[in-house]
């Protein structure tokens, strides 16, 4: 039986180096204990977020997290800096003093400190249903595919095109994205069209957590049904056991009989001076959800 505690004193500050053992133990207890899932952000993400913690007094160890995660918009050629909050979690015993909160608030006056934006208003993703087995791509040639895109590259894409209609992520988080992943047992994938145009199209998957036959498709620059043909080809020839693909896309993609409109994050503007109805069509592609 878990026992809480009914009252103590504790501070909250920036994780530190020593602090990573007392996190990944949180992690472990509160989301999961797929060692390869943590280590993943414990290497490839925590480095660069903000990480708060919560001490106890009688105590070297965190029983609670916090991790803000940077993020970026471009509102009418203006780039405008922000935070995502992740991976909030308290250990058991510890629950029920609010610490998740306290935490919370401490993100947001650093965000407000620093001229950045927190999480508040909703806003929201389009999800496509296909069923594979009702495809027909006869006649579709399959995109050759290019082997090893760079993270750079990706984040050149994304930059270029996904500007005006996602909330981006710098280098070293797009990074840990990726690695997110291929935990799950997917990976990013770039397939080269030579027509006109000779576009590269890029899209990051994983089997469903509780149905391996679904394939979900977090991230992409897909912009027709076209180039969408082309990523189900892909997934089938990949994939051929699957059955069905969940398909995410920002709420002003395209739009098909099986598409429905999803809640997807709190956006919490700080500058009243931004346009909210701009960045509430934002999409926030986050394949490690």
């Amino acid at each position: 039986m878990t026992s809480i505690r009914t009252n103590f004193n504790y501070k909250i500050r920036l994780a530190e180096k020593d602090d990573t053992l007392s996190i990944m133990r949180i992690w472990r207890e509160c989301f999961t204990d797929d060692l390869l899932y943590i280590s993943n952000f414990i290497n490839f993400c925590l480095p660069f977020t903000k990480t708060w913690v919560v001490i106890p007094q009688d105590s070297k160890s965190a029983v609670s997290v916090l991790s803000l995660l940077p993020s970026y918009a471009i509102i009418d050629n203006q780039k405008i800096i922000g935070g995502y909050i992740y991976g909030v979690a308290t250990l058991p015993d510890f629950r029920g003093h609010s610490l998740s909160k306290r935490l919370i608030e401490t993100a947001v006056n650093y965000c407000t400190e620093c001229g950045e934006q927190s999480f508040e208003t909703t806003i929201t993703k389009k999800i496509t249903n296909i069923d594979l087995s009702q495809i027909n791509l006869a006649g579709i040639s399959p995109l050759k595919k290019i082997e090893n895109l760079t993270i750079a590259q990706l984040y050149s894409i994304r930059e270029e095109e996904l500007s005006t209609t996602h909330l981006l992520w710098p280098l070293e988080i797009l990074n840990y994205t990726i690695e997110d992943a291929k935990s799950k047992g997917g990976s990013l994938v770039a397939l080269k069209d030579e027509t006109i145009g000779k576009r590269t199209i890029f899209y990051i998957y994983y089997p469903h957590e509780s149905n391996v036959s679904c394939i979900k498709v977090v991230d992409s620059n897909v912009i027709d049904i076209s180039e969408l043909s082309q990523v189900i080809l892909d997934v089938k020839l990949a994939f051929p056991k699957a059955k069905t693909m969940k398909f995410e896309s920002s709420s002003g993609g395209f739009n098909s009989e099986n598409t429905t409109l999803e809640n997807s994050a709190l956006i919490k503007i700080l500058d009243n001076k931004i346009d909210l109805q701009k960045f509430s069509q934002l999409h926030l592609a986050l394949p490690m959800e």
